[in-house]
C-alpha cells in the first residue's frame, strides 16, 4: 500500500496500545468491553462511538485504506493462505482456520479499513462453553470427539462482511400458478389428483433493503455464516482499532463491487418471493423482473466468530462460535465435525429393520398393495447416505 507521499508503506510500521500505568500491551475484554493490561489488571475505558454511517455507492471504489499510521500488522498462512490483519504486538502463533504458522505478510496491501465493527461480547470461556455443549448434541461423532476441546485452538477473529442498502421499483409481469387437489374416481376406487392453477399477473412493487450481509471472504462458510445469525443492527459502532487488541481480523478477499452483485441477486430473490407470497402462488410459469435501483449506501464491516481448527485423525474440523449472543442469549454454534461410521452403520440398519418391520405389517394388515422396489429404494438411500458421511 501507499501512503499520501506515494511512499510504501505496510501495515507492520505501525504503533501499539500500551498500558499507561506499567507498558505492556492491552488487550479488549468481552465481558467488561474495556481495554485490559494482561499484565497489572489496569482498564482502560472504551467509549464507544455508535454513530455508524452509511457510505454513498460513489464512494465504493474511494473508501479509505488502512494507513501506515494505523496500529494493525499483516500475516498470511503459510498453509492455507488466510490472511488476517492483528493488532500490532499481538503474538501469531497459528492460523484460526487450519492451525498451520502465520507468517508477516511482506507484500504491499491496499485493503479498505472497515467502516464498523461490532466488538465481540461473548467471552473466551462463554464460547469454549457453547462449543463443548454443541459437541455432546453431536450423536454421529465419535465419542472421543465429543468430549474434546481444544482451548489452545480457538481464535477469536473478526469476518468481513459487506452490507448493502437500497430501495427497488420493480414491474414485473408472468404466469403463476397455485397446486389444487381434487378426488376422482375412476374403475371404482378412488384416488387423489394434484393439478395447477395458472393466472396471470403483472404490476409493481416497491421495497426496501436495509443490511444484506455479503461475506467478505469465504473462510467462514455460507451455511455456517448463516447459521450464526443474526448479528443486531444496534450492536454496530464506528471502527477502531482497538477491538482488535487480542484478537484476528480476516482481510476480504470478495472485492466490493463484486460483493454488490451478490447483493442485488439477493434482492431479485426477495423480490421475487414477495411477489409469489402477494398471490399466494406456489408455481411459477415465468415471471419478469424489471428492478430499478436507488438511495444505493453501504458499509464495510466486521463481526465477531470465534473459530476453531480441531484436529481429528489427520483431519481439521472447523467450528463457528457467534462473538455476540442472540436474542435468546445463547451461544450460537455451527460447523463440520467427525462422523462415527459404527453409528452411521447402526443408523442405517435401524432404518433398514423399521422400514421392513413397517412394510410388513401393513401387508399382512392388507394396508397397503407395494411391491419391493420401496425397499430397494429406501436401501439405495441409505447406502448413499452411509458412503457420503
Amino acid at each position: 500500500m501507499y501512503d499520501e507521499q506515494g511512499n510504501n508503506a505496510t501495515l507492520r510500521q505501525s504503533s501499539q496500545h500500551k498500558c499507561p500505568n506499567c507498558g505492556a500491551y492491552l488487550v479488549y475484554d468481552p465481558e467488561t468491553q474495556d481495554m485490559v493490561c494482561e499484565h497489572c489488571n489496569s482498564k482502560v475505558d472504551i467509549q464507544f462511538n455508535y454513530n455508524v454511517n452509511e457510505r454513498d455507492f460513489v464512494e465504493l471504489e474511494k473508501a479509505p485504506r488502512w494507513s501506515d499510521g494505523d496500529n494493525v500488522e499483516c500475516y498470511r498462512c503459510s498453509n492455507c493462505g488466510a490472511s488476517t490483519v492483528m493488532s500490532k504486538g499481538t503474538i501469531a502463533t497459528a492460523c484460526p482456520y487450519c492451525g498451520s504458522p502465520v507468517v508477516v505478510d511482506t507484500e504491499h496491501l491496499s485493503y479498505v479499513k472497515p467502516d464498523t465493527a461490532m466488538p465481540f461480547q461473548v467471552t473466551d470461556k462463554e464460547a469454549r462453553d457453547g462449543l463443548l455443549k454443541w459437541r455432546k448434541k453431536r450423536f454421529l461423532a465419535p465419542q472421543d470427539f465429543r468430549k474434546h476441546l481444544a482451548v489452545d485452538e480457538m481464535k477469536g477473529v473478526y469476518m468481513p462482511v459487506w452490507t448493502f442498502d437500497s430501495t427497488t421499483n420493480t414491474y414485473y409481469d408472468g404466469k403463476l400458478g397455485r397446486r389444487r387437489t381434487r378426488t376422482v374416481r375412476r374403475n371404482g376406487k378412488t384416488y387423489t389428483e394434484t393439478y395447477i392453477d395458472w393466472f396471470y399477473v403483472n404490476g409493481n412493487i416497491d421495497m426496501v433493503f436495509d443490511d444484506i450481509l455479503i461475506r467478505g471472504s469465504n473462510n467462514v462458510p455460507e451455511k455456517d455464516f448463516s447459521a450464526l445469525k443474526p448479528f443486531p443492527q444496534q450492536l454496530y459502532v464506528v471502527y477502531d482499532d482497538r477491538y482488535l487488541a487480542g484478537y484476528i481480523a480476516d482481510n476480504y478477499t470478495v472485492q466490493p463491487l463484486d460483493a454488490y452483485e451478490q447483493a442485488k441477486q439477493r434482492m431479485r430473490e426477495r423480490i421475487h418471493s414477495q411477489i409469489l407470497s402477494m398471490y399466494h402462488a406456489d408455481v411459477v410459469g415465468h415471471l419478469n423482473l424489471d428492478v430499478r435501483i436507488s438511495n444505493r449506501s453501504f458499509k464495510y464491516a466486521m463481526l465477531p466468530v470465534y473459530v476453531t481448527a480441531t484436529k481429528y485423525r489427520q483431519k481439521v474440523f472447523n467450528q463457528y462460535i457467534s462473538g455476540v449472543f442472540g436474542y435468546d442469549k445463547q451461544v450460537k454454534v455451527s460447523g463440520r465435525y467427525p462422523k462415527s461410521p459404527w453409528k452411521i452403520g447402526a443408523l442405517v440398519l435401524l432404518g433398514l429393520g423399521l422400514l421392513v418391520g413397517a412394510y410388513f405389517i401393513m401387508r399382512n394388515t392388507g394396508a397397503i398393495d407395494v411391491d419391493f422396489s420401496l425397499l430397494r429404494g429406501a436401501k439405495n438411500c441409505l447406502t448413499k447416505l452411509f458412503f457420503k458421511v
